[in-house]
């Protein structure tokens, strides 16, 4: 737990202060409330309660959730701010993914050289997957609270369903 915390402490801290103010992401494969929840680092444990608020899981449950004009401004907004920064981070996780690899063919003994591509790839993941857990947080922000209860609601009986 402790090693957890830690590493959501540090990709808080190497996040661009930009990428931290707008986050969200594009998400194909968490579309519907609840689903894609094993996937990532932050969707599969800690903070998983957050994952339904995504802002486009919300926009695509605008109507029944009642989102006003402004609601939808707001989040569509954090959808494609998070949507950029998540883009941008993939560049480095990719290279340390690359590099990763190169340095298991190459270097397959060198657990030194591994070790620094290997965190950095769990790094450059933790940076996006916060990103991603920000802009849940702030879009939950946007909503009011029988709303916030209406997908808790929705999340709960979507969890019961691929139970």
């Amino acid at each position: 737990m402790r090693s957890l915390v830690l590493a959501i402490a540090l990709a808080a801290g190497a996040t661009p202060v930009a990428a931290q103010a707008h986050p969200s992401r594009e998400m194909p494969h968490r579309e519907g409330m609840g689903q894609g929840m094993g996937q990532g680092m932050m969707g599969g444990g800690i903070l998983k309660s957050i994952m339904p608020f995504a802002p486009d899981a919300l926009l695509k449950h605008g109507d029944h959730l009642g989102l006003t004009a402004d609601q939808v401004a707001k989040l569509t907004q954090l959808r494609d701010q998070s949507a950029a920064a998540i883009k941008e981070g993939h560049q480095p996780a990719h290279a340390a993914h690359m590099s990763l690899n190169q340095a298991l063919t190459d270097t397959p003994d060198d657990t030194t050289a591994i070790r620094e591509f290997f965190l950095a790839h769990h790094t450059a993941e933790g940076n996006m997957e916060w990103i991603r857990a920000s802009a849940a947080f702030q879009a939950r922000a946007v909503l009011t609270a029988e709303q916030r209860t209406m997908v808790e609601s929705m999340a709960k009986q979507a969890k019961a369903h691929d139970h």
